[in-house]
């Protein structure tokens, strides 16, 4: 049985079930300009979410080629850290009406329709980019182009620049659209509460509701704690204990334990204190030592100077002096990184201890799979 979309005058007729809204009064919803002979133009929202750049060590240059390390990897094993922390790997941007975002080429980004709708029962939604921007090389989903009956929520946008040059964009710049499909008949299951998306924000993924994903977790293991500290730690996770770097430095701890190292999560927490208090002196002493470096080879620059005649040893003085500079200027304001420490874990097993189960390690939360 071949498609058969709404035209126009059947979309206009159930519009009350559609229920288009646009959150801001001075844009609202207007079917005269935005509904097409058999679809609907859809807006940008003003909310977008860009990866979290990954972290970088000191002596690479922003503009070398991007190198992953395994904490910067999306693991669709660790459901549970997603969970507890969904925006992990997103930092969120709220744009102002009049601001834009740029794309560069090969860039990606993550939007949402302005419009909240609804997809009334025996109706199926089809999402596609306006003819005007994929000529652009603009994509605006990654394949996620199907809408299920009972939907409701404000759809999201995978922006992707495929052409050649930057793309600029603005808020309510109608990019989408969005045609509707009759059923064959009426659906015995409907999209509603306890699905993924129902009432949908348009953000991020939420890979880990999925049933199958939780089976093959419980069945194959996500990481090598036992369930009850894997939980514990989950809930200090939740309760955003940690900096964004603390965490992906926890996760990287966490995947090297043995096994039966610990027993609870106060434990692993008071391990990786101490881990992180040894790096924090080793760092500390780095840093003294090239500040150290770079002002006895300028005071000696200094003083050289006044010995003449120059020789080869002055022009040394002066290489090793210019090389030790950027080191010494990247470090000298300190430096971003924030350390675990053991009064940082003892707050966190207070705050574990003051939660329901928190002192015997059940979290309560349904639905994680055991290790």
């Amino acid at each position: 049985m071949s498609q058969v979309y709404l035209a126009d005058i059947d979309i206009r007729q159930r519009l009350g079930d559609i229920d288009f809204e646009g959150r801001l009064a001075d844009f609202p919803f207007d079917p005269e300009k935005q509904i097409g002979a058999a679809s609907v133009d859809i807006r940008v929202d003003t909310k977008f979410w860009v990866t979290k750049t990954p972290s970088r060590t000191w002596w690479r240059s922003s503009r070398s080629p991007k190198k992953y390390r395994e904490r910067d990897i999306v693991d669709l094993r660790h459901h549970d850290i997603h969970e507890a922390q969904p925006f992990l790997h997103w930092q969120q941007r709220d744009l102002a009406v009049g601001e834009t975002i740029v794309l560069q080429p090969g860039e990606s980004v993550m939007g949402r329709t302005y419009e909240t709708f609804s997809m009334p029962e025996g109706l199926a939604g089809k999402f596609a980019a306006r003819v005007s921007y994929s000529r652009l090389g603009l994509l605006i989903h990654c394949g996620n182009d199907f809408i299920n009956p009972g939907w409701r929520g404000q759809h999201p946008l995978q922006l992707v620049n495929l052409s050649g040059l930057p793309i600029r964009i603005a808020p309510l710049f109608p990019v989408a659209q969005l045609s509707f499909v009759q059923l064959s008949q009426p659906s015995r299951k409907i999209y509603g509460p306890g699905d993924r998306y129902w009432h949908d924000d348009g953000g991020p993924s939420k890979w880990w509701r999925d049933e199958l994903v939780r089976e093959l977790v419980a069945r194959h293991g996500q990481d090598n704690l036992p369930r009850a500290v894997s939980d514990q730690l989950n809930e200090a996770i939740r309760a955003e204990s940690f900096t964004d770097d603390q965490l992906s430095r926890l996760i990287d701890f966490r995947d090297s334990l043995n096994p039966s190292r610990f027993t609870t999560a106060e434990d692993l927490l008071d391990a990786f204190a101490r881990v992180e208090k040894r790096t924090a002196r080793r760092r500390a002493f780095i840093r003294g030592l090239v500040l150290a470096a770079a002002a006895l080879l300028w005071g000696t620059v200094a003083a050289s100077a006044f010995v003449l005649p120059y020789g080869w040893l002055h022009l040394v003085v002066l290489a090793l002096a210019l090389a030790v500079t950027p080191v010494a200027i990247a470090l000298w304001p300190g430096s971003d990184w924030r350390p675990f420490l053991p009064p940082d874990a003892a707050e966190v097993r207070r705050a574990l201890r003051g939660r329901p189960g928190g002192a015997d390690g059940e979290s309560g939360r349904p639905g994680l799979s055991p290790s």
